[in-house]
């Protein structure tokens, strides 16, 4: 028989691997470490005390390779887990080391930072994400005064505020919402008026 498969493999440094355990980890229990590292595979145990703080720890050996010539000790770990070691569910232990392999990807300021955060994380903290809530409030802000303008112009402008309005103002403002979430995700610098500069 043969096996046909085609996908992608996700790969990561080992410092970064670090860091997702250190995130997925919790405080008091479900707790991952890298245990052991040579020179094609990676050792990452799991962790879960139970009533009587019995760990019960597992662990996942994944493939890893030399990745840099200038660091010897540098190594790609590929996020695929070639076996589990001390499995105590009945062959299911590769399940407990599933938050780890969907862990978002993680990127620290700085060469020599400890602070390792999400792509989302570190916009949210940014001047375009601070530029892109002034555009929001200013459009927000321009339908308002369009509203009150053709509500002065309107014949009938007693039923619209009751009835269109409000409906429309509100699929207006979240489609603006959803554009500029969009430009957040993509991390895109919006074209602005000098207004909004």
């Amino acid at each position: 028989m043969r096996t046909q498969m085609d996908y992608e493999i996700r790969t990561v440094g080992l410092s970064n691997l670090e860091a997702m355990c250190e995130r997925v980890s919790g405080t008091m229990c479900h707790k991952y470490h890298v245990v052991k590292v040579t020179a094609n595979r990676v050792h990452v145990q799991y962790s879960n005390e139970d009533e009587y703080a019995t760990p019960y720890p597992m662990i996942a050996v994944m493939p890893c390779f030399p990745c840099d010539d200038r660091d010897k000790e540098a190594r790609a770990v590929v996020l695929t887990i070639m076996n589990v070691l001390h499995d105590n569910c009945d062959g299911e232990g590769w399940q407990s080391f599933q938050p780890l392999l969907d862990c978002p990807e993680l990127y620290r300021s700085g060469p020599d930072s400890a602070d390792w955060r999400t792509r989302d994380e570190i916009l949210s903290g940014t001047p375009l994400a601070e530029r892109l809530a002034k555009i929001q409030v200013s459009f927000e802000m321009a339908l308002l005064g369009v509203w009150d303008q053709w509500r002065l112009t309107t014949p009938n402008a007693e039923y619209a505020a009751k009835h269109w309005a409000p409906e429309q103002a509100q699929r207006l403002t979240e489609a603006m919402r959803m554009t500029i979430q969009d430009c957040m995700a993509r991390n895109a610098e919006p074209v602005l008026k000098p207004e909004d500069k």
